[in-house]
């Protein structure tokens, strides 16, 4: 991704979260430098008075480094809680922090965008339409994520439960501690056996 794209879809995120942009603004002159190789190759950055971003090419070093995989990079867009644990942030603490809670506000409000070409009522059917898709296909994969499982373990039983599972290892147990008691019986009574025989 080029780093003049980067900054122009933060930037656009930004404008559409006033009270980020006032936090930001509060560290402005602040440099960054952010990779997620190699998608997102190293960019310094610098923040604006207006609590905006832009490419820094003033050589100054960074006050706080931000570092993360791309392959993590969906995890990071669909706001995963898991997703934090993949991004590196080391500098400045109260800089790190901020970014960290900026970037947990940040969402795109995509039905402002859309009414901007298409007028307020048809962006408002357009989003409500594109909500209803993602809840259907939430739904969609969580059911036949259910199937899928019910017919594995129940019509054709390919895997096991958990309670099964569970059964047959004490189950195993108990013949291990069977098997040893005969092992050692049968040992003794050999013993005996050998004593009598001389």
């Amino acid at each position: 991704m080029l780093p003049q794209t980067f900054a122009a879809i933060v930037n656009h995120l930004l404008s559409q979260q006033p009270q980020a942009r006032v936090r930001l603004s509060e560290h402005a002159g602040r440099h960054l430098r952010v990779s997620a190789p190699p998608m997102l190759l190293a960019m310094n950055i610098v923040i604006l008075e207006s609590g905006s971003i832009a490419m820094d090419s003033s050589g100054m070093d960074p006050d706080l480094v931000v570092s993360l995989d791309s392959a993590r990079i969906p995890l990071v867009l669909a706001r995963r809680s898991e997703a934090l644990k993949h991004v590196n942030l080391a500098g400045n603490a109260a800089l790190a922090s901020l970014i960290q809670a900026v970037a947990a506000q940040l969402e795109w409000d995509f039905e402002e965008d859309l009414s901007r070409v298409f007028g307020d009522i048809a962006a408002r059917r357009i989003a409500s339409a594109g909500k209803a898709l993602t809840a259907w296909q939430r739904d969609a994969r969580h059911r036949v994520a259910e199937n899928v499982s019910e017919y594995l373990t129940e019509e054709n039983p390919m895997l096991v439960r958990h309670i099964e599972l569970d059964q047959f290892r004490q189950d195993m147990h108990v013949l291990e501690r069977d098997l040893d008691r005969v092992a050692v019986r049968i040992t003794e009574l050999r013993r005996r056996f050998a004593a009598t025989a001389n």
